[in-house]
């Protein structure tokens, strides 16, 4: 298990060198003509009725995700709300995840109903800001003068897209393993000497397996959105999606290990049962499953569920020195209202969300890890981690964090879609990691322009 001592290190460190390259950022995610009219005239998620509540409210219009954390995004809004007295705000919208909240906004902005301000995955800032979506902050945030607040740093460099801020980071998330600790204590692991290799943890998950028919010993998520538990793999294990002239170059072993590590989890009986992600959350909750690699921002959720039943212990993804990385998911506020009045409301709740009040707000109710370093130096936020073991895996994992790979040109998402198929075969047992990396490569060069 990582040391509290030692998760605060690595968090301090991650304030010095995450996302320090910023002329590496993701290229941007484009949207082909056929998608975005598809997005356009789909059902709006508003009502006509929430629509002309938003034009008269007097209260600024917040669009949310994911909708699981609304309790967080209910305080972070009470928050504001008594603090900014003169100007309320108001969730109009929440979406579940990224995906749906992105897709959402597009329809919303074909119609010019786009709400003041909104939280969006930081893999969709590029589309966003080439859609002329969403607004730049440089002027903002050089204006506020809030760094003694903690808002910079990766607060503002995590939203780049180019040079220039689009938004500020509210969460951080990484892919972590949570594991049933009572489960494999049964199956020989003390609570206090959890594998934490690669090695270890695919023989601990093959003995929690072996303790009867009704338990099954781990499960790899490979359904992620943008394939971004794959990518992970690949990273941690110090290799490269595309290489610097965009050529494809997850072919190496690290690629093939991170296939293999998939064939394994089928093999100790993922396999036998094709479940959903939330189908395998439901299972580990309910003592049936020993380990599962999901977001570290499901540690409250996780930590709630299980209260009173069994403990869970969280372990990092492994990480290979000294390239490994790992890349980091999350949410961030991004402003939409161009109108005077509204813009200065709407930037002071995203300034609220992401300063070291709305941190703690986000700290302790979610797993996400906040980006905000004065924060995490809080007494609060420091007391509050201590004892609580399910956070300090993503805790540990900021130390490793890069920005989040999405494959270029105009349709990612039919590229990750098809990427995931192939990842499921070998989770399935249906082909092997030669086999399926063969078909990603495939898919790549058929679909990602110069890969």
């Amino acid at each position: 298990m990582i040391s509290p001592a030692r998760c605060m290190t690595c968090s301090a460190n991650f304030q010095n060198s995450i996302f320090k390259t910023q002329s590496k950022r993701l290229q941007p995610m484009t949207i082909n003509r056929r998608d975005f009219l598809r997005a356009a005239c789909a059902t709006p998620v508003v009502s006509l009725a929430e629509r002309a509540f938003a034009l008269d409210s007097p209260a600024i219009q917040v669009s949310i995700t994911p909708s699981i954390f609304k309790p967080m995004f209910d305080q972070l809004i009470k928050g504001y709300d008594q603090t900014n007295p003169s100007m309320k705000a108001v969730i109009r919208e929440a979406n579940r995840d990224q995906g749906a909240q992105l897709h959402s906004t597009l329809r919303q902005a074909v119609i010019n109903d786009l709400p003041d301000v909104s939280f969006q995955g930081f893999p969709y800032l590029a589309t966003l800001k080439d859609q002329g979506i969403i607004q730049p902050i440089n002027k903002l945030v050089a204006d506020s003068g809030f760094a003694e607040l903690g808002i910079s740093g990766p607060v503002v460099d995590a939203c780049r897209v180019g040079t220039d801020p689009y938004g500020l980071a509210v969460g951080l998330s990484f892919p972590v393993f949570f594991v049933n600790a009572t489960l494999a204590e049964r199956a020989g692991f003390a609570q206090d000497a959890i594998p934490t290799d690669w090695n270890g943890i695919i023989e601990m998950a093959r003995k929690i397996a072996a303790i009867g028919p009704d338990v099954q010993g781990g499960y790899f998520q490979y359904q992620a959105d943008g394939n971004w538990t794959w990518v992970a793999l690949v990273q941690a294990a110090g290799g490269r999606m595309l290489d610097d002239s965009g050529a494809i170059a997850f072919t190496g072993d690290e690629g093939k290990r991170s296939l293999e590590i998939l064939a394994e989890f089928g093999r100790i009986g993922q396999a036998r049962y094709d479940v959903s992600r939330d189908q395998a959350r439901t299972l580990f909750k309910g003592e049936q499953l020993g380990l599962i690699l999901d977001s570290s921002s499901s540690a409250a959720a996780v930590e709630s569920a299980v209260a009173g039943k069994f403990k869970v212990v969280t372990v990092p993804l492994p990480v290979s020195y000294p390239r490994g990385r790992i890349p980091a998911a999350g949410i961030a506020a991004v402003l939409h209202t161009k109108g005077t009045s509204r813009r200065s409301a709407g930037w002071q709740f995203m300034k609220y969300c992401s300063a070291p009040e709305g941190q703690t707000i986000v700290g302790k109710n979610t797993g996400y890890v906040p980006p905000n370093a004065i924060a995490l130096k809080t007494p609060v936020l420091e007391n509050w981690y201590a004892g609580r073991p399910v956070y300090q895996a993503g805790l540990a994992s900021a130390a490793y964090a890069a920005p989040w790979f999405i494959f270029p040109g105009k349709e990612p998402t039919r590229v990750s879609n098809e990427i995931t198929e192939s990842l499921r075969q070998v989770v399935m047992l249906k082909k092997t990691p030669e086999e399926a990396m063969t078909d990603i490569v495939k898919i790549v060069k058929r679909l990602v322009p110069g890969a």
